[in-house]
């Protein structure tokens, strides 16, 4: 949980000189939490950064997982503009739609604009660890975590020692947002794996000083959001709102129609099994009933900001859901609403699939950051629960 240590923090990090910064608390934030929202616009990271300096905690991303959001960013897009080229191969004869280098202008631009956005929410840059190859080496041999499925976990352990010299170089709290399971007791478990205690020890770091989280939004639900103002007056004054909530339900019919909205919001705080491992497709939906949304939570941001939860009432759906052997072995049963429908297997060895078409009724969940005054929304996310979820979710909070 945060804590309430000021004690302050005087070093030097690439790209951004810090000074001496009462950072008692530093978000550390993993690649794969920067990518569920690339440009770190969605409303529990615009949430995030604007809690910064009334909760007083910083956020802090390694330099290599900078540079792993530009490659991921690179094979992303390159990945849909193919799907969508094969899409239009029969108007485009032999013409190819999608130059090569209008990909690389778009991966240069976001280069430039991650770097600027770090920049602009005084992120600090935390520089490539000082860790020899002999200590790599050794790890390794000994299949010490992260090597503990080989040498392709290179990249994650240099993200670990940027972590282990942060901690060692100042007496704050550090949270890890991560989705990656290597660095935990057991999937999805937020426990942290006892070779990399063992390193925090021989360091002379208590393990107590680190904590991880599965994504963002996961940690602002549980950090951020209960720390900040709320009351029941400022709900009751947001839910009669209805200039306020005809903005709100716009958004629910964008994100509630599109299809390709649906794999990414079953995983908004990590609840579903990773994206490359599972996809979720709309078959069919009731209508959603925007006309009776209900503003759920509201709590205060500075500068007469707000965030929102809100939600439908409960609609119908069907859902086709298609998970590899591996991953429902690894993560399954995650999501609550798949736990007990019959399962079948489709192909055979890496190219295995078990699908399945499930009939359930849905909730789906907006949080927004909100201008207070102008009632504009800043920032929108929107997640879904099957209302079989939702009733374990507010048994589990009471």
């Amino acid at each position: 949980m945060l804590t309430d240590d000021s004690s302050p923090v005087s070093q030097e990090l690439t790209g951004v000189p810090i000074g001496t910064l009462a950072a008692n608390n530093i978000i550390v934030l993993d690649s794969n939490a920067i990518i569920e929202d690339y440009f770190l616009r969605g409303s529990y990271t615009e949430t995030l950064v604007r809690a910064q300096s009334s909760l007083s905690f910083t956020i802090a991303v390694p330099d290599l997982v900078e540079r792993e959001c530009v490659r991921h960013y690179w094979n992303d897009l390159r990945g849909f503009l193919a799907k969508q080229e094969r899409s239009l191969q029969r108007f485009l004869q032999n013409h190819d739609f999608f130059a090569l280098q209008d990909i690389f202008s778009d991966v240069s631009y976001y280069e430039q604009y991650l770097a600027k956005r770090l920049s602009d929410i005084g992120a600090l840059r935390l520089p490539l660890p000082s860790v020899s190859h002999g200590t790599v080496v050794d790890r390794l041999l000994r299949r010490l975590r992260p090597f503990h499925q080989g040498d392709r976990s290179y990249r994650d352990f240099l993200i670990w020692c940027s972590i282990v010299e942060l901690l060692k170089r100042s007496s704050c709290t550090v949270h890890f947002v991560t989705r990656d399971a290597g660095f935990t007791v057991e999937k999805k478990s937020g426990l942290i794996h006892p070779d990399f205690v063992a390193h925090l020890i021989s360091e002379g770091i208590e393990s107590s000083r680190l904590e991880l989280w599965r994504s963002i939004p996961e940690f602002v639900d549980s950090q951020i959001f209960p720390a900040l103002p709320r009351s029941t007056s400022l709900l009751r004054q947001l839910e009669s709102d209805l200039t306020l909530k005809s903005r709100l339900a716009t958004h629910f019919g964008k994100y509630g129609t599109d299809d390709s909205t649906w794999e990414h919001m079953a995983g908004v705080n990590a609840l579903g099994v990773p994206r490359s491992l599972f996809s979720i497709g709309l078959q069919s939906a009731d209508p959603i009933d925007v006309e009776h949304i209900t503003i759920t939570e509201a709590a205060e941001l500075p500068d007469k900001h707000v965030l929102i939860k809100a939600r439908t009432p409960p609609f119908g759906a069907v859902l086709e859901v298609s998970v590899s052997p591996v991953s429902y072995q690894d993560h399954m049963p995650i999501r609550s609403f798949i736990e007990h429908r019959p399962l079948t297997f489709s192909g055979t060895g890496d190219n295995a699939v078990i699908k399945t078409v499930i009939p359930v009724d849905i909730v789906v969940e907006l949080s927004a950051v909100t201008n207070l005054v102008s009632k504009d929304i800043i920032s929108a996310q929107c997640q879904w629960w099957s209302t079989k979820e939702l009733k374990g979710r507010n048994a589990s909070s009471e």
